[in-house]
């Protein structure tokens, strides 16, 4: 069971460490913690856990996706909603979905093409991405666009064959990780599916990136899939 309390509880542990960066500003840093958000379900959900953040004086970023079939971004509710995050510090990026694609220069310019659009819809530039869930392929090709942020560019990933994958994860295993290593791997935060009455389709469990993720971070990304 997933609460607020729990989250409350990965912030603190965040904030002790004085290692919170969001991705432009860990571009130049060589030790960082992201917070990321996928936001594959529901913008109502990632709301509320914005506003858990920002009472707790903590950003992260959120990635929302342009083809969705949980939500729509165009409905003026998500859109004020997003706005509202936006206004209160958060960092607000493209969650990019292939479709099928795989020319990537078709898929270069349709990642530009999205990010125009969503920053016209929002009022905002909208300058990051992350890809919804990238094969190998897409996390080799690397890619990289004038004046914008990939998730997954090399600036924050490199090349590894030697990924661990947990089958469970709790808070003790990440103040541990967070004490002893300056270096560890791209951790998926996956929540369990109950959030504060919310069901997620499918139960997540917390864990490393599985062993067909060829990349780990050169410091730390926590992805919290709840959203």
């Amino acid at each position: 069971m997933f609460s607020y309390d729990d989250y409350k509880e990965i912030i603190r542990i965040i904030k002790s460490t004085k290692r919170q960066a969001n991705y432009k500003d860990a571009l130049y840093r060589d030790n960082f913690i992201i917070m990321r958000h996928d936001v594959e379900y529901s913008v109502e959900r990632a709301y509320a856990l914005a506003k858990v953040e920002s009472s707790m004086d903590f950003t992260s970023t959120f990635f929302f996706q342009w083809t969705n079939n949980s939500y729509n971004l165009l409905s003026r509710k998500n859109r004020d909603l997003i706005c509202d995050m936006h206004e209160r510090g958060q960092n607000i990026g493209l969650h990019f979905a292939l479709n099928g694609m795989t020319d990537m220069q078709e898929v270069r310019k349709q990642i530009v093409k999205e990010m125009h659009m969503l920053s016209e819809m929002l009022g905002f530039e909208i300058s990051e991405f992350s890809v919804h869930r990238p094969s190998p392929s897409i996390l080799a090709e690397n890619i990289k666009l004038p004046g914008i942020i990939n998730a997954y560019q090399d600036e924050f990933f490199t090349f590894t064959e030697n990924i661990v994958s947990f089958i469970s994860f709790n808070l003790s295993k990440l103040i541990s990780l967070l004490d002893t290593k300056p270096h560890i791997p791209h951790i998926l935060y996956r929540p369990p599916p109950h959030l504060s009455g919310f069901r997620s389709p499918i139960s997540r469990q917390p864990r490393i990136a599985p062993k067909n993720y060829p990349y780990t971070l050169q410091s730390l990304c926590i992805h919290c899939q709840c959203c």
